[in-house]
């Protein structure tokens, strides 16, 4: 072995021993400390995954920060070229990509949870990312399957998806990728109204909504406004007697008139409609729902307002259903 293989051979050990280290000691800004190149050639594939401060995750309590633990799936392929296996480099196809530096804020630092990957020689590359990371969702294909039945986890329906179309290379390797929102959030903040009303036991079912549909990973979009219409449970953030929060996470859809609110309290069903938003009857991808919900002993009036990840204004709409 002459002198330059046995130097890149032991730049790439280096390289992989500070991956490990970012993985067991994720607290610790490996990425800080790690030299910009590891050998003529061998460069390692990291990036930093952005958040803006309104284009939250659901499962971080301020809403607004990746977590310690979280992973993403990152391919890599030749830039300007379409997903496909023929477009695949360096292996890239689905890897996991771990937080290693950064966890708590907008902006984390990304490595290889398994072994380094490393950018071609002298090519430029696309990176795409999502999360959260999933072998089981994502197909040979490219497309990721999204099925909303579940609601008990709101981190795992919160998707998030990244592909900026930079131009990365073993020379151009500051990579950031900025991820956005593919999913819809609605959120009910529901009171109790009346000196005797009570929430105590007070269940939501969400009617009349597809609950599966696939997203395509070239560039994020699901396949349709998805199927297996069904019915789901809302998640509870926070209750009391008083008042109580639920949250879910919803598949996009272009006409969302026909989903139907049932509102279960005392064995007795309240009924009501998802009232339009300034958005219309559409429910749209990074877009959060709220609606204020009043309960009194007769009727439930809804005041709606929408809020964006995006920041959007939103109108306030009140509606009021009668007790079936």
């Amino acid at each position: 072995m002459d002198t330059q293989e046995s130097n890149r051979n032991t730049n790439r050990l280096f390289c992989c021993i500070l991956m490990v280290a970012a993985v067991l000691l994720p607290a610790s800004c490996i990425w800080e400390h790690m030299p910009p190149e590891c050998g003529d050639t061998a460069v390692p594939v990291c990036f930093k995954g952005k958040l803006g401060k309104v284009e939250t995750k659901v499962s971080n309590p301020n809403g607004d920060c990746w977590d310690i633990a979280d992973t993403t799936g990152l391919f890599m392929i030749s830039a300007g070229c379409a997903l496909d296996d023929h477009a695949i480099r360096e292996g890239a196809r689905n890897k996991p990509y771990i937080v290693s530096c950064g966890y708590g804020t907008h902006t984390a630092t990304f490595v290889p949870a398994t072994h380094m990957i490393y950018y071609p020689d002298r090519e430029t590359v696309n990176l795409i990312a999502y999360y959260p990371y999933s072998t089981s969702n994502v197909s040979m294909d490219y497309t990721y399957l999204m099925d909303i039945r579940d609601q008990s986890d709101p981190s795992r329906l919160d998707l998030l998806y990244s592909n900026n179309h930079t131009a990365y290379s073993s020379t151009n390797h500051d990579a950031v990728l900025p991820f956005e929102h593919l999913m819809t959030r609605v959120v009910f903040d529901i009171m109790a109204a009346g000196s005797n009303a009570s929430l105590a036991g007070l269940q939501l079912v969400i009617r009349n909504l597809n609950t599966v549909t696939s997203f395509d990973l070239s560039d994020g979009t699901p396949a349709s406004d998805g199927s297996g219409q069904c019915r789901i449970t809302p998640f509870t953030h926070k209750a009391t007697d008083c008042s109580v929060r639920m949250e879910a996470t919803l598949i996009p859809i272009a006409d969302a008139s026909g989903v139907r609110l049932s509102f279960l309290l005392n064995g007795k069903e309240y009924c009501a409609s998802l009232p339009p938003t300034t958005t219309g009857t559409a429910l749209l991808k990074g877009y959060r729902y709220t609606y204020k919900v009043l309960f009194y002993e007769t009727d439930i009036i809804l005041e709606g307002h929408l809020s964006s990840w995006h920041e959007e204004p939103g109108d306030t709409i009140i509606v009021q259903r009668r007790k079936i």
